[in-house]
């Protein structure tokens, strides 16, 4: 990104001196590169810090379920009710779970 921004300031430093218009094609093709690229690491951004939430709230649970006493060995429906609030099922492998807490996995 720095390399690409240094590219743009160049070409508007030629713009400057150039009597056509070469320069302003020039800048404005960096200039579109440039915010396709920070579209992308917008997009990037915001997935690494979905899947940082994600694993955090997973910790949670996991430390939630080691403090409890009882140690669960068996499905319980009344103690999935108590915890669940719905799941959501987009595809065969696609479902989303929502805890009365508000957790979302």
């Amino acid at each position: 990104m720095v390399v690409l921004s240094e590219m743009m300031q160049k070409s508007l430093s030629a713009q400057v001196f150039s009597s056509g218009g070469a320069g302003v094609n020039e800048y404005d093709e960096l200039a579109s590169r440039y915010q396709e690229i920070q579209q992308k690491l917008q997009e990037i951004s915001s997935r690494v810090e979905h899947k940082k939430q994600q694993g955090m709230v997973i910790k949670r649970f996991c430390r939630l379920m080691k403090e409890t006493e009882i140690m669960i060995t068996e499905f319980d429906i009344d103690q999935f009710l108590i915890l669940v609030d719905h799941i959501t099922v987009y595809g065969k492998v696609d479902i989303q779970v929502m805890f009365r807490d508000g957790t979302v996995l």
